[in-house]
């Protein structure tokens, strides 16, 4: 599965989302938005979330659908540590299992702010 890695990366989860924030220079309302994707394709599949690659994937498409400018994906692929091929197929295979439906309305964004300030 593209999601799986076959080596356990150095650097952290919150190193990592430090990383993506601070070349990607990403809003707020967009990692929200990440984390609806990541809980949209968790209730859908019976996938193992292996944080990276999937987080990797929900902020990427979160970037192009919430962001009013974006870098193109060989800036992205060097942020995620992935080579061009790999971020193609993490993107494709997110968005294909989401059923390309990455749709989120306002009163479900809402849930989640407010869910994420307490």
């Amino acid at each position: 599965m593209i999601f799986s890695s076959n080596s356990i990366p150095k650097i952290s989860i919150k190193d990592y989302l430090i990383r993506i924030q601070t070349y990607s220079y990403i809003e707020k309302s967009t990692l929200i938005l990440a984390i609806i994707l990541i809980d949209h394709l968790n209730k859908k599949t019976e996938l193992i979330l292996t944080y990276y690659r999937i987080l990797f994937g929900a902020i990427l498409i979160s970037i192009k659908l919430n962001e009013d400018s974006y870098s193109d994906n060989k800036f992205y692929s060097q942020i995620a540590g992935v080579s061009m091929k790999e971020l193609k197929i993490i993107e494709y295979t997110f968005l294909d299992l989401n059923y390309y439906n990455v749709f989120v309305d306002n009163n479900e964004y809402e849930q989640y702010l407010k869910y994420l300030e307490n």
